[in-house]
């Protein structure tokens, strides 16, 4: 605990009328002016994972990459949306950063992992296209139909014969027709 404290002199963190107290592993700077007092956690073994927001994290240097977790991210502590706390590495220096693992197709996002854009963009133009191609197969489909009746319907119309019987008075009566059926 002596380095600690020689370190946070030397560094400026805390001046000589400062008091530092220790209780179960939580440092407090105490300040003698109206200034709020700064806490930090001593990270007892820094080897040693923790989790939170459903992802498992390691303090800087310390994390190795799984078959399910192959893309490794860092989360620098001098991040604005830093959400950890102050912590002090055992040997009295301030923690840099997080590491944690996403999987292959996650991108690191803050201290979060996020699902790659990219694959999203895949899949919906895959489903457009399809989409595309399956309305332009049913729009084809309609318009063969359609033809194909047009030209069934004249091919009906040239099938249908309608006999005329062309009827002349002369030629009747040359025939021989009954003169009763001619007057």
């Amino acid at each position: 605990m002596r380095p600690l404290m020689i370190l946070l002199l030397m560094v400026g963190w805390v001046s000589p009328f400062e008091l530092l107290k220790v209780d179960t592993g939580k440092w407090t700077l105490v300040s003698t002016s109206s200034q709020e007092p700064l806490n930090y956690t001593v990270i007892q073994n820094p080897r040693k994972s923790f989790s939170r927001y459903g992802i498992v994290y390691y303090w800087s240097g310390y994390y190795k990459p799984t078959k399910s977790n192959p893309r490794k991210c860092v989360f620098l502590r001098n991040h604005p949306e830093w959400p950890f706390g102050e912590r002090i590495l055992p040997n009295g220096t301030m923690v840099t950063g997080v590491e944690f693992g996403c999987a292959s197709d996650q991108y690191c996002r803050a201290y979060k992992c996020d699902t790659s854009m990219t694959a999203a963009l895949i899949w919906g133009s895959m489903l457009l296209t399809a989409t595309i191609f399956s309305i332009g197969i049913i729009v084809r489909h309609v318009i063969i139909t359609h033809r194909q009746a047009e030209v069934n319907q004249d091919m009906e119309m040239r099938g249908v014969y309608v006999p005329v019987v062309i009827v002349s008075g002369a030629t009747s009566r040359d025939q021989g027709v009954p003169e009763q059926v001619n007057k």
